[in-house]
């Protein structure tokens, strides 16, 4: 680490963090024979920390000792929630069946099996890509392994008034 002991800064940023020398600038302190409490900022120091406690306050013996206030104590605020239990507003999976819907009705025979859950998606590879050859785009400015996956990523930007569209249970 490098020390200025002129203008009291370290690389490790803990003196100008603190107002107090870290252990760089207490060994370069050591070094040329000076003490670290005079690097200190005066309020870290303990003449500043006795002053600070040196009158006390005296506790009172229990609650009934408080003085009584002439304004009214604070009320929480009235809190109106509606009627019933809170409603949970969430779309199921294709695979998670309509139990509770109430649009749907329950037909006559007996319950259709779920159907099978898809197969796990594989696992991301760990070792690394084989090397590409890298040519470089004029007019972007970048690779063109960097520029396709940009291309790629931004193939579809949605606009503000664009609404996502819900999923059909048609399979």
């Amino acid at each position: 680490m490098v020390v200025n002991l002129g203008k009291r800064l370290c690389t490790c940023q803990f003196w100008i963090l603190t107002s107090i020398p870290c252990v760089h600038a207490c060994a370069a302190l050591a070094r040329v024979n000076k003490r670290p409490k005079d690097f200190c900022h005066q309020l870290c120091t303990m003449e500043a920390y006795n002053k600070t406690y040196a009158h006390h306050i005296n506790p009172l013996s229990g609650q009934s000792l408080w003085e009584k206030s002439l304004y009214t104590q604070p009320q929480a605020l009235n809190i109106r929630r509606r009627p019933g239990a809170l409603t949970k507003k969430r779309r199921k999976d294709a695979d998670e069946g309509n139990n509770g819907n109430k649009k749907t009705k329950p037909s006559g025979g007996p319950a259709a099996p779920a159907p099978p859950r898809p197969q796990k998606l594989p696992t991301k590879r760990t070792s690394s890509p084989p090397p590409q050859s890298i040519g470089v785009d004029p007019t972007q400015g970048a690779s063109v392994a960097t520029s396709s996956r940009l291309h790629n990523f931004m193939k579809f930007v949605p606009t503000s008034g664009f609404k996502v569209p819900r999923k059909n249970n048609n399979s």
